[in-house]
């Protein structure tokens, strides 16, 4: 059936539905037909716009639309058109809305640039109409020309406020004008969804991330212009076309009428402001612009151009999270490149759908996965989010395929390409067992390597090396070199066989870099005394720390061998490419840090081998709290879910409070903040830590958090909730994870750098004591999560293997539960506990319960893949798991050192 016979509505002229009697049809979206009517209970003229019968499919959409109906109609403005409500009738769902008389700004602008009077003087109206809906919380998501009618009488009426973000955007994608064109969306309200018109969407929009009013602002300054210069701000052929100019490309300031005011200018600029941070935050602000005094303008600066337009490297490499690595500076000021001596950074994705991961498991959770370069450079193979298909992509323009999908109930977690670049490798769960290749053009995959032994490891890193060897990287400092991995063995976490080693001097390695010949290692990790090192390391773990590297953070070698590139991060999300020359005899430097890069942006950073490409993903780290109903079934995706969270950052699960409320941390760029969020999603903020580590605890009466700091001193820090008020706690050991004895008297914590006690802290007087455990040759490994019982003195507890049962006051321990993840809750007389990917027949993670006297364990629920740090609520009737939200995309420097590098003085 065609899209055009799918969502048609079946009404006609002269027929009434409920009191409405259809006059005129004014228009058909994917959102639905709008039809003029007349109201016959009030006499008065109306718009009806008909939802696309598909969504009666929907219960939760439709129910969403009725809110979304309801808020709107409370914006009573004079330059939004109204929401009267959201009515159904016979099958059909449809909202009522107030019918403007006019013509829209598209058609005026039609007919050419308006009058720099007239467009300020609409701009202005649109800008109150704007505040006036900021303030109530309610943001457009699609403003344009097309929303925006004019009245006879001059009064300008914002369409559609609002509904942009809950009805269905055409996906049609087909004819027509496309940067016009409405992009698809499956679930408005979703985060990772691109909803909106192309030409008019900011670029945290266009790739599908939050938005907020700041994504109005960005709209609104592409309106403006357009009125001002008769043309798009950002224009293309195709709608990639225009995304693609939207994130990459300034607009042609030049065009602006020279009688514009010099604070329309400055206005216009802040309102496109790529960077999301530093774009004009209030439509109230832009409206006191638009009214400042018409004076003469002076001419407009030039802005500071690279070849591809952008007004530096900043801009051009959107924002994202960093490669690891704490600030350092060179002995000497390092060179400032001007923007045109440095090569442009393309956009080579634009789906969003890169996965940006650390290997689960081995080293340390620091080498990202999931992501390799040939060593051509030309070409890149990369996984999908849903972890399910690995792609080849062509950087030079060629196209890309599907080299590989994986079987259901199985997952990639990790793909690379072979020393000679013939063939990609594919590290599949469960397991952790299977390594695939599949030839470089697509063709049947072959079994490399069987890694079962290795299974209870929960993810390896693995890399294959010239002259048929392989390198496995396990947890923490353990790593083997060899022909046959398949030998291996494990105790616990460790490895144990011929070709094992650790690097000399680490305690745990944060992040490597392989040398194109195998032979050296480059480092970065953690020693006995907790300070980072970086250097090199043979493959028998005979290592030299460099101290010029200490803070940096080893990318990729390229020219075989004799060029290192290392991260040195500058701040928040962003850092400088570094060179050394190297020996390739012995991968020791020659040279001394040089900039080749300044301010990337950059999740991530690949280097191809000859050194003269750099290939970045990039995108924003979102994570939702997602909430699962245990109905009895154990496939998650037949159980009940909700989200708790909506795209607003990278949410935490941590504890409940008494009644349900979740207590949840956000990451941002100031720290971490601790909210909570009641069941109808208000968010209330309780605590705000410029450094924090994870792992707060509500206490048995909803009155106190604790939870575990760090800096300027471990210690345990107590809010309470009522009042606000924080008292610190000294202890003397780093914390990880704590929680409180039902009487509050006690919190039971785990430390970061013990394995073999656990701290016990009196909360009324402030005293912690060490309290040993009885464990033996257990105690190797480290302790990670804690969670009292009903019962005084005791507590759940979980080692990286084994879960156990401990009396808080002796450190006796009772075993409880074999190759286990983490325990998440102690709910009246059991315990729950999960297991992670190879660990069990899923590929993701998978709940249990077992009775906390002893007794035969039970399968609960399968938990999608990407689900982290579940929870069990208090009352034990829904898990909530903190999912992966990520839009990432991949960019490529390409031209490093084809030139001399002109820098300024």
């Amino acid at each position: 059936m065609r899209r055009s016979e799918r969502t048609l509505v079946p009404v006609k002229p002269g027929q009434t539905v409920l009191n409405y009697r259809i006059v005129d049809k004014l228009g058909e979206g994917g959102t639905g037909q709008v039809w003029k009517a007349l109201d016959t209970t009030l006499d008065r003229e109306v718009a009806v716009k008909f939802l696309p019968p598909r969504l009666a499919d929907h219960p939760e959409r439709l129910a969403r639309l009725e809110r979304e109906a309801k808020l709107l109609a409370a914006l009573n403005h004079p330059n939004i058109a109204a929401v009267y409500g959201f009515q159904a009738h016979d099958g059909l769902r449809f909202v009522v809305m107030e019918y403007v008389r006019g013509e829209d700004l598209a058609q005026r602008i039609e007919r050419g640039a308006l009058p720099v009077e007239d467009a300020l003087e609409i701009a202005t109206q649109i800008a109150e109409a704007l505040a006036a809906a900021h303030d109530k919380g309610v943001v457009h998501r699609d403003l344009k020309p097309a929303n925006v009618r004019v009245t006879p009488e001059g009064v300008v009426k914002v369409l559609d406020f609002g509904l942009a973000k809950s009805l269905e955007a055409d996906a049609s994608g087909g004819g027509g004008d496309p940067a016009a064109s409405p992009t698809q969306t499956t679930e408005g309200t979703a985060f990772g969804v691109i909803l909106g018109t192309a030409g008019y969407m900011s670029p945290e929009q266009a790739r599908g991330k939050p938005v907020d009013r700041r994504a109005d602002m960005w709209a609104f300054g592409c309106v403006l212009y357009e009125m001002l210069t008769g043309k798009r701000a950002f224009d293309g052929e195709t709608v990639t076309d225009t995304l693609a100019a939207v994130i990459n490309r300034e607009p042609d300031w030049d065009r602006l009428p020279s009688r514009t005011p010099a604070a329309t200018r400055r206005l216009l600029r802040r309102c496109l402001e790529k960077r999301v941070t530093h774009r004009v935050r209030d439509a109230a602000d832009a409206r006191l612009e638009l009214l400042e005094p018409d004076e003469p303008a002076a001419a407009p600066p030039e802005p500071r151009r690279g070849r591809w337009g952008v007004a530096g490297p900043v801009a051009a490499a959107l924002v994202g999270a960093a490669a690891v690595g704490a600030a350092w500076m060179l002995s000497t000021p390092p060179p400032v490149f001007k923007p045109d001596t440095l090569p442009p950074i393309l956009q080579v994705t634009f789906t969003g759908d890169v996965i940006d991961e650390t290997p689960l498991g081995g080293s340390g959770g620091g080498n990202p996965a999931g992501l390799d370069l040939a060593v051509d450079g030309r070409t890149a193979v990369y996984m999908t989010s849903d972890r399910r298909r690995a792609i080849l992509i062509d950087l030079d323009g060629g196209g890309s395929q599907t080299l590989f999908t994986a079987d259901p109930g199985t997952a990639l977690y990790d793909v690379a390409w072979s020393p000679d670049g013939d063939r990609v490798y594919l590290m599949t769960w469960p397991y952790a067992e299977h390594v695939f290749s599949v030839p470089r053009f697509g063709g049947a995959p072959r079994q490399e390597l069987d890694l079962s032994d290795l299974k209870a490891l929960n993810g390896l890193y693995v890399r294959p090396l010239p002259d048929d060897l392989w390198l496995v990287v396990g947890d923490r400092n353990t790593l083997y070199a060899g022909r046959d991995p398949g030998a291996l063995r494990t105790r616990g976490t460790q490895f144990i066989g011929e070709g094992v080693f650790r690097i000399e001097g680490l305690k745990s390695l944060l992040r490597f870099a392989i040398s194109g010949d195998g032979s050296h290692i480059a480092f970065q990790g953690i020693d006995a005394a907790g300070r980072e090192q970086t250097g090199i390391s043979d493959l028998e773990g005979k290592a030299e720390a460099v101290a010029a590297w200490s803070g940096l953070a080893p990318l990729g070698w390229s020219e075989e061998g004799r060029t290192l590139n290392l991260w040195r991060s500058t701040g928040s999300d962003v850092g400088d490419v570094l060179r050394v020359d190297t020996d390739p005899s012995t991968g020791l430097p020659r040279s001394e840090p040089e900039l080749e890069y300044p301010r990337l942006a950059a999740r991530s950073v690949l280097v191809s081998a000859d050194g003269r490409r750099l290939l970045l993903r990039v995108g924003d780290r979102v994570a939702d709290l997602r909430e699962f109903t245990l109905d009895g079934t154990p496939d998650a995706s037949d159980n009940p879910t909700r989200l708790r969270t909506r795209g607003t950052g990278r949410w935490r699960i941590e504890d409940f409070f008494p009644d349900g409320t979740l207590l949840a941390d956000r990451e941002g760029d100031l720290g971490r903040e601790l909210f909570a969020i009641s069941d109808d999603g208000a968010e209330r903020s309780l605590v705000r830590l410029e450094r924090a580590a994870t792992g707060a605890a509500v206490s048995d009466d909803g009155h106190s958090i604790a939870i575990p700091v760090a800096q300027p001193a471990p210690a345990i820090l107590i809010r309470d909730v009522a009042d606000n008020r924080s008292r610190t706690i000294p202890v003397p050991e780093p914390l990880s994870q704590l929680d409180w004895s039902r009487d509050g008297r006690h919190i039971a914590a785990m430390t970061t750098t013990s394995a073999d006690h656990f701290l016990l802290i009196d909360v009324e007087s402030g005293k912690a004591r060490t309290v040993a455990l009885q464990c033996g040759e257990t105690c190797e490994f480290a302790w990670e999560y804690i969670r009292f019982g009903p019962d005084w003195p005791y507590a759940a507890m979980t080692s990286e293997v084994d879960s156990w049962v401990v009396n808080v006051e002796t450190g006796q321990l009772r075993h409880l539960a074999t190759d286990t993840w983490s325990i998440v809750g102690w709910r009246n007389s059991f315990i729950y506990f999960v297991r992670g990917s190879g660990q069990t027949d899923w590929p993701g993670m998978v709940l249990f319960r077992t009775p906390s006297a002893g007794g035969p364990e039970e399968r609960l629920l399968e938990l999608p893949i990407g689900c982290v740090e579940p929870r069990i609520s208090r009352g034990a009737r829904t898990a909530i798991c903190s999912m992966d939200e990520s839009r990432v995309d991949l960019r490529l420097v390409n031209g490093l050192r084809t030139g001399t590098r002109k820098t300024e003085p």
